[in-house]
């Protein structure tokens, strides 16, 4: 009961935080309580199990709590500084879910701290053992190492530790490489990046960030909205594969279009007096920089004719691709004008529902010698009247400047949606100087409000980027760019973190190399169980950006089972000076402790498997994938590197 009524109360702080910040509870929050009970528990079990050692020693209540809290208490803040790192670092995803993770994390991480080191020994002296009450005659003083489970248990480990037995562990962690290897296809992206002939540097960068050079291509990085929140045979998730059915899309996006040039003014009467002295005396007419409304034609965009059939092309060619269903634009209000005024008697000439380009005039009358662009600005005059304030205002800009092109894409499918978006984006770009399209930008292409200003808009630049495309498939694409951005860097970057900080406080680069190798298996394991995932189909599991939270943490729990097993292992065998033995004792007490709280977080985790929440589902199953590779090797693999390489903080003299 003492690590869960410490633990609960760190619990307890971190959701009083929340309230007290006004912070809402989503379901991509919901597991920080559980993430702080994964972290928690093994603290606090080593806490309360030590004190339960010392009290076996016979040492009194008191100064058993005493000697539990001097005991663990550094390598406690080392697994605690190292769980904070690892949610530290998703401080710097630009995802706003990732930041609430990383400072109620951290907040919750550092509260451990005071409630694994100062509650659980209060209540250890508020409840002492029957053997320190008034006139309890139990003897304490035998010393035993571990209950006799605890003492069959590090017998086992012995045995898998040394000799012919080592085979067993490292052939554990072959078949989880290898398992990692098959599924992520690294060697087909090392392949390509090893033929690729840019530069090293450049290929670096790109296999990094991007998917163009991606060495594990066997990893889907992109997300499925419905099936990262609810799993594929849920109701929610059933019922939008329905409505796709029903209707030709289930995603939206939207192509800004803007002219490259701003509207002129309206001439002021300084012009024209200017204008007509200039045309009575003769001489030459003054140069023009506004706009004539009585002599010009109608201005903005949307009053040429060019760009309105360059739009309305745009539209039939992309609805012939196979993931994208229903589209609509300001050309269909000209279209639908054109049929309604052309048509003759009651019935309607569908052939009419076009463009009132030149090429279409003179296919009904070659003598027509009407300017389309005239006819257009009477139809956005007529369409202005016809319809109430507003109407037209989801499709075109009030000053007929700057319009939109919105659709629908029929699929879900992270890998159909990318092809989706290439798709509108390679089009735009093949297109981009074509008739009507040479006078407008597309799309959005940076941080400034009108989204063409600076070198990223200038196509000659080399950091020219593809103008991007908004609604639900550009929040969509844009996670998997931060996926790209993040699934590597940031897993390398709380690494990093932790082999300083580990260095610092072991004074050994060799011994923060072994935590290094723990991490680096249970990072590959997760890889390749996002690979599998990727393989059958199963956006729930996947490595989109809601699962890739759990890399970073999963990190920073594998190292305190390890750091813990570290610290056992340099007090026992500077001790007794035999390594047998002092992996015998470790496992028995601490091995044990982290056992009972892989036990105990996987007892909480396993319920969570059976929600709808597809994130949920998807982070209870990396986490509980994580921490039982951590135990194992932390039980199992590090002692074997440890004696392999006899490290001086361990074998080396007090």
């Amino acid at each position: 009961m003492f690590p869960l009524a410490g633990v609960g109360m760190s619990i307890v702080w971190t959701l009083g935080l929340m309230g007290f910040s006004g912070f809402t509870l989503t379901t991509m929050m919901v597991l920080t309580p559980m993430l702080i009970l994964a972290v928690g528990m093994g603290h606090a079990i080593q806490v309360t199990r030590r004190y339960m050692q010392a009290r076996n020693d016979g040492e009194s209540n008191a100064n058993g709590a005493y000697l539990a809290l001097g005991f663990t208490i550094v390598p406690a803040v080392l697994s605690i500084v190292t769980d904070a790192i690892g949610f530290a670092t998703l401080a710097s995803v630009d995802i706003s879910f990732y930041k609430a993770y990383a400072y109620f994390g951290m907040f919750g991480m550092f509260s451990l701290l005071l409630t694994t080191s100062t509650l659980i020994p209060i209540l250890m002296s508020v409840f002492p053992a029957s053997s320190d009450k008034e006139g309890s005659t139990e003897a304490s003083t035998v010393k035993k190492v571990g209950y006799a489970w605890e003492r069959k248990m590090s017998d086992a480990v012995v045995m898998m530790t040394s000799g012919m037995g080592r085979i067993i562990p490292l052939a554990v962690v072959a078949l989880i490489l290898m398992f990692s290897w098959h599924y992520t296809k690294i060697a087909d992206g090392l392949s390509a990046f090893a033929n690729d002939d840019r530069p090293f540097t450049k290929k670096v960068t790109l296999a990094l960030t991007t998917d163009e050079l991606d060495i594990m291509p066997g990893i889907e990085k992109g997300i499925d909205y419905a099936q990262a929140a609810f799993k594929v045979e849920s109701g929610p998730v059933q019922d939008i594969f329905h409505l796709n059915t029903l209707m030709p899309g289930v995603i939206s996006f939207s192509i800004p279009i803007r002219a490259k040039y701003p509207l002129q003014p309206e001439c002021e009467d300084a012009y024209y007096e200017v204008y007509d002295a200039a045309v009575e005396a003769g001489t030459k007419l003054p140069p023009k920089s506004c706009y004539d409304p009585d002599n010009d034609p109608a201005p903005g965009i949307m009053n040429d004719i060019e760009v309105i059939n360059a739009i309305a092309k745009m539209e039939k060619e992309i609805r012939t691709h196979k993931f994208i269903g229903f589209t609509a634009s300001y050309a269909q209000y000209i279209r639908i004008a054109n049929m309604l005024l052309l048509s003759e008697g009651n019935s309607l000439d569908f052939g009419k529902f076009e463009i009132p380009t030149s090429t279409f005039l003179t296919d009904i009358d070659p003598d027509d010698d009407r300017d389309p662009s005239d006819i257009l600005s009477t139809y956005n005059g007529l369409l202005d009247m016809a319809s109430a304030p507003g109407d037209l205002a989801s499709m075109v800009a009030e000053d007929y400047n700057s319009g939109v092109i919105l659709g629908f894409i029929n699929t879900m499918h992270p890998k159909e949606t990318h092809e989706a978006m290439l798709y509108l984006q390679g089009y735009i770009e093949a297109h981009k100087n074509d008739a009507g399209f040479n006078k407008v930008n597309f799309g959005y292409r940076n941080a400034d409000a009108s989204g063409d200003v600076g070198e990223i808009a200038d196509d000659t630049s080399e950091h020219y980027i593809k103008p991007g495309i908004g609604g639900f498939l550009g929040a969509t694409e844009a996670t998997r760019d931060v996926t790209y951005e993040n699934w590597i860097m940031n897993p390398l970057g709380t690494a990093l973190a932790i082999f300083l900080v580990a260095t610092l406080i072991f004074r050994s680069f060799l011994m923060s190399g072994f935590l290094m190798v723990i991490l680096g298996i249970t990072l590959f394991a997760q890889y390749g169980l996002a690979g599998y995932f990727t393989s059958t189909g199963n956006w729930s599991g996947n490595l989109h950006f809601g699962n890739l939270v759990t890399l970073s943490i999963a990190m920073g729990l594998g190292v305190d089972y390890s750091i813990y097993m570290i610290s056992k292992l340099r007090d026992e065998y500077q001790t007794l000076g035999d390594w047998t033995q002092a992996l015998r004792n470790t496992v028995a007490t601490t091995g044990s402790s982290v056992l009972i709280s892989v036990v105990v977080l996987i007892g909480a985790f396993i319920p969570l498997m059976a929600t709808d929440l597809g994130n949920t589902w998807g982070l209870s199953i990396y986490i509980t994938e994580a921490v039982i590779i951590d135990v194992f090797t932390s039980l199992t693999l590090l002692p074997i590197l440890l004696f392999l390489f006899k490290p001086k903080y361990i074998f080396g003299k007090k």
